[in-house]
């Protein structure tokens, strides 16, 4: 279980402690527990946590990048039908040039060259 130190700003660098009372990292985690003791004195407080992460490595809580989808506007540009299993149709106002079709992970699954208005 990670969880930053500092809600709202950067996470910090690796130096993650072994809690277990042993030399070697665990390898699962059975429950979390996050308990709020309040005082009666001093009212409730509150608590503030900021990205829990839950993994067994350090590499598995801090994620690598993602895939960024840059927008562009196309005139008249529609795509059919979706969801779509086997065949899409791509068409727009002007000719087509090149077409690059990306899955949610940012890999290219397939690109096509055309001179046409509908594909």
């Amino acid at each position: 279980l990670w969880i930053n130190p500092t809600p709202g700003q950067t996470e910090s660098a690796a130096g993650a402690t072994n809690a277990t009372g042993t030399g070697a990292a665990p390898t699962s985690t059975a429950g979390i527990f996050i308990r709020q003791g309040g005082n009666a004195d001093l009212g409730t407080g509150n608590i503030q946590l900021d990205e829990i992460r839950i993994g067994t490595t350090w590499a598995s809580v801090t994620p690598a990048g993602t895939a960024g989808v840059n927008e562009s506007v196309i005139a008249g540009l529609k795509v059919y039908p979706n969801p779509a299993t086997d065949i899409v149709t791509v068409s727009a106002d002007r000719k087509i040039e090149n077409i690059t079709v990306i899955d949610m992970s940012g890999k290219k699954v397939q690109s096509f060259k055309a001179d046409k208005q509908m594909i």
